[in-house]
């Protein structure tokens, strides 16, 4: 019995294609019968239909169906308009949806070989074309190639088991605060985790809100507001969630932050002793 191999990449739907009489490279048709599996265009640029040759990298983001669909369209009517990047030991650093795409309509691979090539240079090339989202990120940098991939691992558990926003994730696991900078680290690989007790504390804090106001969570300016009061002395976490319940339409018109922080604080107060309200003045 075989073993099943690590890492196995997610299986797209064959999608059925009439083989080309001609390959269309570089502005040019190539007569498919005239083509042998291997050889050189134009000098530097290689071409190859052993397709078992390319290597996808694990660390890399996942292959889109639709983007691959798109390219065996264009690719048929345009031809291949550049070549993907491999390294030396033939391992995809820019154009996998390609090579599905020349799979698919059973051409020639076209490629240029930078032999120093790694991971790094993938989410380098990829993000001057179609920007990395927040989960291609996080699938690269949890890899085990990537020093840091502890850290993106904690972090693909914790937006897993509390289901936020990527951003207010990201907010939480940095103390509660919209810092730019240490957010934008999440991108470069170097994003650290600065009081996860905390940060699980204001999550749970969230999901008792989401029972009741799920609106009001996947706001991002409630949440920082949420976070923000609670530096109150007098600001009892309980006692906000029933007030909350009960005057929410106090929360209701709010546009930039101060309004959020502003409707919060009014909703907290709405019909309290005077010694139990809190003041945006006179407390932030």
């Amino acid at each position: 019995m075989k073993k099943k191999k690590k890492g196995r990449r997610m299986v797209l739907p064959t999608r059925s294609a009439r083989p080309l009489s001609f390959v269309p490279m570089l502005g040019q048709r190539y007569k498919t019968a005239s083509l042998q599996d291997e050889g050189v265009l134009d000098g530097e640029i290689g071409y190859s239909s052993n397709y078992s040759n390319f290597k996808f990298l694990e660390a890399n983001r996942d292959i889109k169906e639709r983007h691959v669909n798109n390219l065996v369209t264009s690719i048929k009517k345009e031809g291949q308009i550049y070549p993907i990047l491999v390294n030396n030991r033939f391992e995809v650093i820019e154009g996998q949806h390609r090579v599905e795409a020349c799979k698919i309509l059973q051409i020639p691979i076209m490629f240029l070989k930078n032999d120093k090539a790694t991971i790094k240079h993938v989410r380098i090339v990829n993000n001057c074309q179609e920007g990395w989202k927040f989960y291609d990120f996080l699938k690269s940098f949890s890899h085990h190639s990537h020093p840091n991939h502890e850290i993106y691992q904690k972090i693909g558990l914790f937006v897993k088991e509390f289901s936020f926003q990527p951003r207010i994730c990201l907010i939480l696991l940095v103390g509660g605060v919209d810092n730019g900078t240490k957010i934008n680290e999440f991108k470069f690989g170097t994003f650290t985790i600065e009081d996860e007790e905390k940060s699980r504390r204001l999550a749970k804090q969230l999901l008792k809100i989401k029972t009741f106001a799920p609106d009001l969570v996947a706001n991002k300016k409630f949440c920082l507001s949420w976070f923000r009061v609670q530096k109150i002395e007098k600001f009892k976490v309980e006692s906000a969630y029933d007030q909350i319940r009960k005057y929410r339409s106090k929360l209701e018109g709010c546009l930039n932050q101060e309004d959020w922080i502003e409707g919060l604080l009014e909703a907290y107060s709405y019909k309290k002793p005077k010694s139990e309200k809190i003041s945006i003045k006179k407390d932030i």
